[in-house]
């Protein structure tokens, strides 16, 4: 699937949460995410993932992912600023305080004149259930966070990596 933003929408993100999730420019995952649940209604015995970056942090979307449990499978990156809670609690602090399940060494390529460099990550998982945005209509979510945390770099790095990453299974 190929999207472009269209030029005549300039201004809409103003009133993103005045509109309908159909309305928004985040529905385009959920349209994607439809697209691979039929995929997989012909693919019984074959996985299929979609897999979203920070802007498929949308609660619509895990919302439809969890409807069919032999469904489509979601793997989205979550989005900080999306101020998601835990039992009220934000979902970072919530996962920070959760115990250390491994380290993970990663390589992280270079990135514009960012050099690579070996990553050692904190990570910590938890079945958590989501509590819904202020506006939602929708009931309360159980899934899946992952919280992968570098630890032991230097002081100068900019951008040591901090994700958590949303599933359902």
């Amino acid at each position: 699937m190929c999207w472009g933003r269209d030029p005549k929408q300039a201004g809409k993100r103003q009133r993103r949460h005045q509109l309908p999730i159909e309305e928004e420019e985040s529905f385009k995952w959920l349209v994607s995410s439809r697209a691979v649940a039929e995929a997989q209604k012909l693919c019984p015995d074959t996985m299929l993932v979609s897999i979203g970056d920070r802007e498929a942090d949308v609660y619509e979307l895990v919302h439809e992912a969890l409807q069919d449990p032999r469904g489509l499978k979601l793997f989205v990156r979550a989005e900080r600023t999306r101020n998601r809670k835990v039992e009220k609690k934000g979902l970072w602090p919530s996962m920070n305080a959760k115990p250390v399940a491994g380290l993970l060494d990663v390589s992280v390529p270079r990135r514009g004149s960012r050099p690579a460099r070996a990553a050692r990550l904190q990570v910590r998982f938890a079945s958590i259930v989501l509590s819904l945005p202020e506006d939602s209509k929708l009931p309360p979510l159980g899934i899946w966070a992952v919280y992968a945390r570098e630890v032991g770099y230097r002081a100068s790095m900019k951008e040591p990596i901090d994700w958590m990453l949303l599933t359902c299974d």
